[in-house]
């Protein structure tokens, strides 16, 4: 059961990184 919280908790994060990092992205290109 701890073990789906934390995978359920990593892809959250996952998203998280992945939408900071896009929004970083293209930011940086500009």
């Amino acid at each position: 059961m701890q073990q789906e919280k934390e995978t359920a908790a990593e892809i959250m994060r996952r998203k998280q990184a992945a939408s900071d990092a896009r929004k970083a992205g293209t930011a940086g290109k500009k």
